[in-house]
């Protein structure tokens, strides 16, 4: 027996709505006490006071400026002047010393300016350590001020 697609269509729909019909009836909500909408007039001076207290904290706060992030990055920058530098090979050899120590973890070297920016670990090499690389390479070091890229923990 064949059936044709408006016979299939309208038997599927009879069983999904028999379906339905058999799904029990959700029973409908009580009214809130003092009439319909009540819960939601409650709920608005409680509302009101929440924003106008946010614009209060939000205008006190205002005009403070926010502190930058502390970065958690314990690495520190110095700039070794370095004497005997003649080419860029030689500024080359120089990187090469520095950047083979453990810890260090950037190291330029300007021929022009006759000195080497090192960014570094101070918890894996010293700068007399970066200085006697530079000197066993065969040039002259010269240690200037070590710059912390964070701020130092406060003593109590």
């Amino acid at each position: 027996m064949i059936r044709s697609s408006s016979t299939l269509l309208s038997s599927a729909f009879d069983s999904r709505a028999a379906a339905a019909a058999a799904l029990p009836t959700p029973t409908p909500r009580p009214p809130p006490p003092g009439g319909a909408g009540a819960d939601v007039a409650a709920a608005r001076p409680r509302l009101g006071i929440a924003v106008v207290l946010g614009l209060a904290l939000a205008a006190a706060c205002a005009d403070k400026p926010v502190p930058p992030p502390v970065p958690q990055d314990p690495t520190r920058s110095i700039t070794i002047a370095v004497a005997g530098m003649h080419c860029d090979g030689c500024a080359g050899t120089v990187t090469e010393a520095l950047k083979l120590l453990d810890g260090v973890l950037e190291a330029r070297v300007s021929l022009a300016d006759k000195q080497a920016v090192v960014r570094y670990d101070p918890a894996r090499v010293k700068p007399e350590e970066l200085a006697l690389a530079i000197t066993k390479a065969g040039y002259k070091p010269t240690l200037a001020a070590v710059e912390p890229l964070t701020p130092a923990p406060e003593a109590k």
